[in-house]
């Protein structure tokens, strides 16, 4: 950077600066937006992939906490799924009626 002016190096730092501000807000409106999809279901269901998919906890582990076999963790994960994916589609379709045509 030695071969740039002030001028340069000090548009560079604006410019990077900007990009971590954007990059930041886009991060917290991804965590609002998961936070709201997890907030559109259940607890039990919320646990579950918090623990599965945030903390990384294995099938057999959670076989341990929840006392089941891996089969029917397989199906109440496939469910929570499921749940999140249409409560994100009604999000979507709440967001599409609000707009004006």
């Amino acid at each position: 950077m030695s071969d740039l002016s002030e001028q340069q190096v000090m548009m560079a730092d604006a410019s990077a600066s900007g990009k971590v501000e954007h990059d930041e807000q886009h991060q917290k409106k991804i965590r609002e937006s998961v936070d709201s999809l997890l907030g559109a279901v259940s607890e039990a269901d919320r646990i579950l992939l918090m623990l599965k998919e945030v903390e990384g906890l294995s099938l057999k582990e959670l076989e341990k906490i929840y006392k089941v076999n891996e089969n029917a963790l397989k199906v109440r994960l496939f469910r929570a799924r499921q749940r999140v994916l249409k409560a994100f589609g009604a999000a979507e379709k709440g967001k599409d009626s609000g707009k004006p045509e």
